[in-house]
């Protein structure tokens, strides 16, 4: 899940939610979710995010939606402490929910047609 981070000092919230892929609500679940996850916001409250907080934002994406980690198992491997913890073991299990939610996916789309 490569993506190529502009060069930019500050991006707003939905410059972060089209880069990663995660909707501005998702995000700000995560912010209080995710005690690492804290962009500055200005007088108004409008958060700035940096590249360190998207790095941030796709390595938290990995773990929940890739790796299937509970958002307790998440933050533990965020602080370190998880190494300990067995990843998800059953790899067909996984590809099974992908290709479920792959389905599901393509059939709202015929359905919205």
């Amino acid at each position: 899940m490569e993506i190529n981070i502009p060069d930019k000092l500050f991006f707003s919230i939905g410059e972060v939610s089209r880069l990663t892929k995660v909707e501005p609500y998702v995000l700000r679940d995560w912010e209080g979710e995710f005690k690492q996850l804290k962009p500055k916001k200005d007088g108004d409250g409008k958060r700035s995010y940096t590249k360190k907080d998207i790095e941030l934002i796709l390595q938290i994406k990995k773990l929940l939606w890739e790796d299937l980690y509970t958002r307790d198992g998440a933050k533990k491997q965020l602080e370190g402490k998880g190494n300990n913890l067995k990843k998800p073991h059953d790899r067909e299990l996984v590809n099974i929910i992908r290709d479920i939610k792959k389905e599901l996916t393509d059939i709202r789309t015929i359905l919205n047609r």
